[in-house]
C-alpha cells in the first residue's frame, strides 16, 4: 500500500513539475510550484518510512532510493528557481525529469 501511495505521488509530482516547466504564465507556474512542493514534502516523509521498513532487507537499494529522492527534490527547486529568473536551460529541465523517472523506477523493486 505504501509503495502505491509513493508511486502515485511521484507520478503526480512528475506531472506538476512538467507542467511548471512548460507553462509560461507566472501564476500557473506558482501554482505548479506549490503543488510540487507539497508533493515532494509528502514523498520525503513517505520515503523515510519506506527506508525504515526495508533497510534490513535491501539496505543499498533503500539508501540509493532515498539519495535519488533528495537529488530529484533539489533539482526540482533549482528548476523552478531558474524558471522564475528566466535562466532555465533545457539541460536542467531534462535532468530534473530524468531524476524523477529514476526515482520512480528505484521504488518499484522495493514492492
Amino acid at each position: 500500500m505504501l509503495i502505491l501511495v509513493i508511486l502515485g505521488a511521484w507520478l503526480l509530482l512528475l506531472g506538476s513539475t512538467s507542467c511548471g516547466i512548460l507553462l509560461h504564465q507566472d501564476k500557473q507556474v506558482v501554482k505548479a510550484l506549490i503543488i510540487s512542493r507539497g508533493l515532494y514534502i509528502m514523498i520525503l516523509i513517505l520515503e523515510v518510512v519506506l527506508v525504515l521498513q526495508h533497510f534490513n532487507q535491501h539496505p543499498w537499494l533503500a539508501l540509493a532510493n532515498f539519495l535519488v529522492t533528495i537529488v530529484a527534490v533539489s533539482l526540482i527547486d533549482i528548476t523552478f528557481q531558474r524558471k522564475f529568473l528566466g535562466m532555465l536551460s533545457h539541460t536542467i529541465a531534462l535532468a530534473t525529469i530524468i531524476s524523477i523517472i529514476v526515482a520512480i523506477f528505484l521504488v518499484l523493486p522495493l514492492s
